[in-house]
């Protein structure tokens, strides 16, 4: 007899032994398999739930920045009865005036009272970002957004600003061109 004989005929009885057709799984196999089943689909469920309101959240997210864009293009543009000035500087004068106008409009409480505590800073920066643009269009551009922005903009001023030059913008440089700043 070789060593692998006792391991064989071991194999065999154990193989037998679980065969034995007549019984089915025993109570405790039943619950335990019930309670697996339960267990994976309360899991399955949650996942589907955690799906679903994940696909809910992406959708409203997506909707709302369509109605943020929609109300973005509507407002910043240069109206066609726009009288575009030759002098930058009181173009840009009226655009830093807009901009205060625009936060007293849209702005309450805290937002309002930062506000208004630092906006002898602010409105000088915007007047230089203004005259960056060396374009009376980016400067009415601006100024229209600013004075019609609805609610759902009220803190875009960045997103109002960066639509008109990107609108506006000469691509050949000169006129409407920001330059980068070096690093």
């Amino acid at each position: 007899m070789t060593k692998t004989t006792p391991i064989i005929v071991a194999v065999i009885l154990s193989l037998l032994s679980a065969c034995d057709s007549d019984k089915g799984p025993s109570e405790e196999e039943k619950a335990a398999a019930a309670a697996d089943a339960e267990k994976q689909k309360q899991e399955e469920e949650a996942i589907a739930k955690r799906k679903a309101e994940r696909e809910a959240k992406q959708k409203a997210e997506k909707e709302q920045q369509e109605k943020f864009d929609a109300a973005l293009e509507a407002v910043a543009v240069v109206p066609e009865d726009a009288k575009l000035t030759g002098d930058l500087v009181k173009a840009c004068d009226e655009v830093a005036a807009a901009q205060d106008a625009f936060v007293q409009r849209l702005q309450t409480g805290d937002a309002l009272e930062q506000w208004n505590a630092k906006k002898e800073e602010t409105l000088p920066m915007t007047k230089i970002k203004c005259t960056q643009g060396n374009s009376a269009k980016i400067a009415a551009c601006v100024k229209h957004g600013l004075e019609n922005a609805p609610e759902e903009l009220k803190d875009a001023f960045d997103a109002i600003f960066d639509h008109c030059v990107d609108k506006y913008r000469s691509a050949a440089g000169g006129a409407g061109m920001i330059r980068k700043k070096p690093l």
